[in-house]
């Protein structure tokens, strides 16, 4: 009889410990998602001069010239973001297929807001830079995927998509419908 009350005392020393163990786990969880960094992508732009035409880069041996494209990004967590590795492409006219062919390097960290760039674009003839500033027809596409470790040593990837087209008021970067994403676990919904 006594051993039968000293196992069910043990099952439910056990039973409570399991659910003590869950419970931390839990918080820990909770603590880290609060506590760790989140790298979203606010913005791009193409840079413009006081008239509002395109900056020009470099002219190729073709005649086409560069465009330069900034964009912000925004840590919107608690603490940095370490080793901000930044892969980006710029697709024109945009096919549907993306491709992070460029690396634009890495931060040590990432604190709140910082800007990037100028990303040098490959040369543009006057009449494809005459297209992409009336965003009217196949957009110019500026994407990247942006990876970071927080500090708890994990790996987190964030993507940015822009199209430059056409609104009511001008014509800008807008994000990419179904290509933007950041990491699953970022923001409950």
């Amino acid at each position: 009889m006594a051993a039968c009350i000293a196992f069910g005392a043990y099952s439910e020393a056990k039973r409570q410990a399991d659910a003590a163990e869950k419970q931390i786990d839990v918080a820990k969880d909770s603590l880290q998602k609060q506590l760790r960094a989140y790298i979203v992508v606010k913005s791009a732009t193409i840079a413009k001069d006081d008239s509002g035409k395109f900056k020009l880069g470099r002219t190729d041996s073709l005649g086409r010239r560069e465009l330069f494209i900034y964009y912000e990004i925004s840590n919107e967590g608690a603490t940095p973001a370490y080793n901000v590795f930044r892969s980006v492409t710029i697709e024109y006219p945009f096919d549907g297929k993306i491709s992070f062919d460029y690396t634009d390097g890495t931060a040590a960290y990432v604190v709140k807001q910082q800007q990037f760039g100028p990303i040098i674009t490959r040369g543009f003839t006057d009449d494809e830079r005459e297209l992409i500033a009336k965003g009217v027809e196949k957009p110019l596409v500026f994407a990247g995927q942006i990876t970071y470790r927080d500090i708890f040593d994990r790996e987190w990837p964030t993507n940015f998509c822009f199209r430059y087209i056409k609104t009511p008021n001008d014509v800008k970067f807008e994000f990419c419908p179904r290509w933007t994403t950041t990491d699953k676990l970022n923001y409950s919904k």
